[in-house]
This record gives structure tokens, C-alpha cells and sequence, in this order.
């Protein structure tokens, strides 16, 4: 039994040492050149000394490093080729040497930017050991690559043509121009070309837009665009690289728009949007003005009136001349009114209006309108003073005396209102009596003061011509109607130091009226029979010059009646 005990043991010990022995010591000596070695051919530089690992089998089982073998690295930092020798150990001999090379990293995360019509950015992170990369298109047809550009940053705007598809890639180079393989590729679809866009005709209802081909463009989107909101709203699409222009319709007369356009084109299931032109602002034009009415005033002046047109910044005044068929501005308007002046007695002429708008410094204008005629009054011997009064805004200070009764008045008249105040004394007693009539309103009031106690009237119209308060007959105190076929007198007179000529102005109806101008042409008195009126003074709006002498054309001189 003690016999079994010691060879079970002996057995045990065998079996352990058998198990710590190499696979070769089991056998005959193995050269290690007969074994498979393998290890990586190609590793990233990274600039510091490259292990890469080592694989060795033998009759299908693996060895052990440093058990079976020792592995010794040399030209392992560079970038080049990098040698491993492997040395057998513990039954296994000789030894094997194997090459494999290092190489830079080949960029990543690579992204493209800022993509545009003729250029995008690239991005990528840094390489190890790189002093300039290379960024490349790659065809894959020809599975080719491009260089584009070499860039030291990691970083690179390319220049591109416009509505292109790219896959483009990055590779790294260290200083001895060692190249790292090719990066990831990335997908890269330039925009098409930017159209240049025009506003090229308005209408009261319309604006045409019109624009440049853009380079790469399948089609065209139209956009309009609202200041207040900041915002763009597409409008219309045209699905033809072709159509250049674009009319828009239904648009408010007068009415300021912005609109922008952009090319596309289709990038297989996509579709790929192109920058927006700079925005273009115009304004459709105002509605033509209508009801133009042209109504003489005096023998120099012409009244026109027409209905207002809505959203308009004013009015613009023609005079048409038949013969050239030209018309010849006349000035502007605010309102739907103007007063023409400065033209020739018993003479037609012929008018239009025109609407406008002033939008950024240009004026947009609308249709003219219809045109409308008059044919100026008969001249008569105060024809400048009577224009001067229907123009309707003066005011004259006067002293009128009548049968020993000296009245001190003022009377003004503004856009159809006629106001009188005058003040007299009789027996002592003052009295003040203000007038008022409304043209257009055709109504009046009249108050009155008297020893401290007063009344008060309104009337209308027919009670104000009944009572001569209205404003015709205001005109009448200073110009009455020239009667029929008289002539008018002139002589000479002197009103006070002052040497005046006198005009006697036959009145309509029997009577007449005698005008003092001095020297200067100022009207100064106007006397009828026995009652006078002394002008003081005109307002600021009414010049000395207003007030001219009546034409000595047909006057009759006081020499030649004797």
C-alpha cells in the first residue's frame, strides 16, 4: 500500500513539471521561423514609440509571449516602416523579423458649412504629427480623387461651382509630405447662383418683377415680404429655368410691396433652395383721378376741383396744349383742388390732373385724367383786383363814409367764408355789428351791439341775399359788374399829398364806381356818388402788388371827352 502511495505522488510531480514545460519541450527543438507570425502591417503615428502586437502558432495552438518568445520593436517612432523581431525562447530558436508601417491618421469628423453657390466650409478635427492637409472631391465613377486646396488649419472654405453635388474629403500630411489616407467623405450640394431682381412696372392693381438667369437654376421661387413682420411668404413658384418674370395681381393702388426671389433646383428626392435676391420695393400707382371740373373765376384764373383719390401723397397739375398735344406741368396739389392763374382773358384753356405718391425718393405717378376745358372770363377794368377777391382769402381794412357817417370795417373772406366787422357812432351812441356767412353751408349769423345790449340772428341763404350778406356781395363792395360796352375813364386826382390815377368804372345797372391808384399801382379809395372807402391796410396774404392798375386797353381818356 505504501508503495502505491509513493508512485501516485512521483506521477503527480511529473504531471506538474510536463504542464509548466513550453510546447516545444515536449518535443524536439522548433525554429521559430517555421511557426506562423503575424502582426499589424499598417498603425496611426502618434509620435510616440509603436507597439503593435505580435501573433505566433504553432501546430494550431498559440504561443506565449515572453514564455515562448521575446519580441524586440525598432524604427518604431517615425512615420516609415517600424520592424519587430521575434526571438524563440524555451525549446524554440532562431528568430523572425516583421515590417509594418506607420502612417498619419487620416482626419475625422469631418463637417461641412456656410454652404453656398460657389463655396462651402470645411471642418475637421487635428492630426497627430500633420502640418498641412489636403482637402479632395472624389469622383465615383472614376473612384478618383481631386486635390482642391492644402490648408495648414484644420479648417477650409473650397471654392465650388454652383448647383453641384460633391463628396468631399480631407487628408493629413506630415513635414516629410507623408499622406494619410483619405477622410471620411461627406455629401455636399452647392446652391444655385443668386438672381439679380428688378421691379420693372406698376399698375393701380399690379407690379411686374423680372430678374437674371441664375446659374444652376431648374426653377424659381418668388417671395413677398412684410417689413413690419420681418418675415418672407412664397408667393409663386416657377417650374422653368427659363421664365424670367412674374406679374402680380390684385395688389391696393397706391400701396408700397416687397418682394425677393430665389433659385432651386432638385437634388435627387430634394430640393435644394438658393439665396434670395436683395428685396426690391415699388409702389402701384394711384387710381386715375375723375370728376375734373374746370370753372373760370376771373379773366386770369381758372378753378379746378376733382374727386379725391384714395391712398395718394397728392396731386400733380397739367395744362394740354392741342396743337403739340403736349401737356406742361402747373404745379401740385394737396387737395383735390387748384387754382390756375396768371392766364390770358376770353381765352380756353384745357387741363388733366394726375395723382402721385413719393416712395424712397422716386414718384410713382397714375393715369391722367379726363381732360377738362374752360375758357377764361371778360376782362374788365379791376380784373386783377376782382381775381384777387374770387380767389377767395384776403382780408382789407377799410373807413367807409357815408352820409356824414364814418363806419370803420374790416372784411375777410377764406375759402368761401365771409366775415365782416364794422363799428360807427351815431348820435353818441357806438354800435359794432359782426357779419358771418358760410359759402358752402349757405348759412350766416349776424350780431349786433348797442348801448350795451345786443341781438343775435342766423340765417340761410335766401335771407342773406335778401339783406346782401353773402359773399358775392361782399366782392360787390369793391368790384361790381362793369356795365356792358362802357368804357372805362381815366383821369388824374390827388387824395390828400398823393397823386393817383382814377379809373371810373361804369356799374352795371346805372352808376359807377371811381378808383384812386397811386403811383405804385396800390389801390387806395373807391368812391361811389357820395359814400367812400378808404382802404387801410391788406393782410400779409395780399401784397400791394395784388392790387394793380386796370388796363388802359379800351379806357377812355378824360382828354378826349373834351
Amino acid at each position: 500500500m505504501k508503495t502505491c502511495k509513493k508512485l501516485l505522488a512521483v506521477l503527480m510531480i511529473a504531471l506538474t513539471l510536463a504542464s509548466a514545460l513550453s510546447v516545444a519541450t515536449l518535443a524536439a527543438a522548433v525554429k521559430i521561423s517555421d511557426c506562423a507570425v503575424t502582426c499589424a502591417k499598417q498603425v496611426s503615428y502618434t509620435g510616440k514609440a509603436l507597439k503593435p502586437s505580435v501573433k505566433v502558432v504553432y501546430d494550431g495552438k498559440t504561443l506565449k509571449k515572453d514564455t515562448d518568445y521575446t519580441l524586440a520593436y525598432s524604427s518604431n517612432t517615425n512615420v516609415g516602416t517600424g520592424k519587430v523581431t521575434v526571438k524563440g525562447k524555451s525549446g524554440f530558436t532562431g528568430s523572425t523579423t516583421l515590417s509594418f508601417k506607420i502612417v498619419m491618421a487620416a482626419p475625422t469628423g469631418v463637417k461641412a458649412s456656410a454652404v453656398k453657390a460657389s463655396s462651402a466650409k470645411l471642418s475637421w478635427t487635428k492630426v497627430a504629427g500633420a502640418v498641412k492637409y489636403g482637402v479632395y472631391s472624389y469622383n465615383a465613377s472614376t473612384k478618383k480623387y481631386t486635390k482642391l486646396m492644402v490648408v495648414k488649419a484644420t479648417s477650409a472654405t473650397v471654392e465650388l461651382s454652383p448647383a453641384k453635388a460633391y463628396q468631399l474629403a480631407v487628408k493629413a500630411f506630415d513635414k516629410n509630405n507623408n499622406a494619410s489616407s483619405a477622410s471620411e467623405r461627406v455629401a455636399v450640394n452647392t446652391l444655385p447662383g443668386t438672381p439679380s431682381l428688378t421691379l420693372s412696372a406698376a399698375g393701380t392693381d399690379s407690379i411686374k418683377l423680372s430678374w437674371s438667369k441664375a446659374a444652376g437654376a431648374q426653377g424659381y421661387k418668388i417671395y413677398s415680404y412684410v417689413d413690419k413682420t420681418k418675415k418672407f411668404t412664397l408667393l409663386e413658384v416657377v417650374k422653368s429655368a427659363s421664365t424670367l418674370s412674374f406679374t402680380k395681381t390684385g395688389l391696393k393702388a397706391a400701396t408700397t410691396y416687397a418682394y425677393a426671389v430665389a433659385a432651386y433646383y432638385k437634388a435627387g428626392s430634394s430640393t435644394v433652395n438658393g439665396a434670395k435676391s436683395a428685396t426690391q420695393y415699388m409702389c402701384t400707382k394711384p387710381g386715375k383721378v375723375t370728376g375734373l371740373k374746370a370753372t373760370p373765376t376771373g379773366a386770369s384764373t381758372v378753378s379746378l376741383s376733382w374727386n379725391a383719390v384714395s391712398g395718394t401723397g397728392g396731386y400733380t397739375v397739367y395744362s394740354y396744349d392741342a396743337s403739340t398735344k403736349k401737356y406742361t406741368k402747373l404745379g401740385t396739389s394737396s387737395s383735390a383742388s387748384y387754382s390756375v392763374s396768371g392766364l390770358k382773358n376770353e381765352t380756353k384753356y384745357t387741363f388733366a390732373v394726375a395723382a402721385y405718391k413719393k416712395v424712397s425718393g422716386a414718384t410713382v405717378y397714375g393715369a391722367k385724367s379726363a381732360k377738362a376745358a374752360a375758357t377764361t372770363l371778360k376782362s374788365n377794368a379791376l380784373s386783377d383786383f376782382q381775381d384777387m377777391i374770387n380767389a377767395g382769402k384776403y382780408t382789407i381794412k377799410y373807413k367807409m363814409t357815408a352820409s356824414g357817417e364814418t363806419v370803420t370795417a374790416k372784411t375777410a373772406v377764406s375759402g368761401g367764408t365771409v366775415s365782416s366787422t364794422m363799428s360807427s357812432t351815431i348820435d353818441g351812441v357806438s354800435a359794432t355789428m359782426y357779419m358771418w356767412y358760410n359759402g358752402s353751408k349757405k348759412t350766416g349769423i349776424v350780431k349786433a351791439k348797442a348801448m350795451g345790449l345786443g341781438f343775435y340772428d342766423t340765417f340761410g341763404e335766401k335771407e342773406a341775399k335778401e339783406n346782401g350778406l353773402d359773399a358775392n356781395s361782399i366782392k360787390m363792395l369793391f368790384a361790381p359788374p362793369q356795365a356792358a360796352g362802357a368804357d372805362v375813364i381815366t383821369g388824374k386826382a390827388t387824395v390828400g399829398s398823393t397823386e393817383c390815377t382814377t379809373y371810373i368804372y361804369p356799374v352795371e345797372g346805372g352808376g359807377s364806381m371811381t378808383y384812386y391808384f397811386n403811383n405804385s399801382g396800390k389801390l387806395l379809395q373807391i368812391r361811389s356818388g357820395s359814400d367812400l372807402i378808404t382802404i387801410t391796410s391788406y393782410s400779409a396774404s395780399v401784397s400791394s402788388s395784388d392790387i394793380k392798375k386796370p388796363s388802359t386797353l379800351g379806357c377812355v381818356k378824360m382828354d378826349d371827352l373834351f
